[in-house]
């Protein structure tokens, strides 16, 4: 008998794309599979997340294997690996994995100025020239 994780499943989705994946509607078909996705029963949540390197990685969370698979296993979402395969990346890797711990923190944000990372760097560049002083 094959044991199945009874907890929600993370996609870890890593990739760079060619220089010309925009031009070829790589976007466009990011958003379409991501609105399919959302209407999947068992789906929880999906970002994306851009390095400073090109590198892009996506994170997708369903609340089942079953759910994930089903989603792999979707026929338009086949068609779009088939096509993001010959017409948008130059690599990627998958990651599916059992989550087992999940800890988190948050503030809220009502009441907080939020940085820009232009405005953080500039901070950090000012606290290490103070340093230097």
């Amino acid at each position: 008998m094959e044991s199945k994780p009874a907890g929600r499943i993370v996609t870890v989705f890593r990739s760079r794309v060619r220089h010309d994946a925009e031009a070829r509607g790589c976007a466009a078909l990011a958003e379409t599979m991501g609105r399919r996705a959302r209407k999947l029963p068992g789906f929880v949540d999906f970002k994306t997340f851009s390095a400073a390197d090109a590198e892009r990685a996506s994170t997708v969370v369903f609340e089942s294997i079953e759910a994930q698979l089903a989603w792999r296993d979707d026929p338009e979402h086949l068609e779009a690996q088939s096509r993001g395969r010959s017409d948008f990346y130059l690599e990627y890797d998958i990651m599916v994995s059992h989550i087992t711990y999940r800890s988190g923190f948050s503030v809220g944000t009502a009441d907080i100025d939020i940085a820009s990372d232009a405005d953080r760097s500039s901070d950090i560049s000012a606290a290490a020239k103070q340093g230097r002083d």
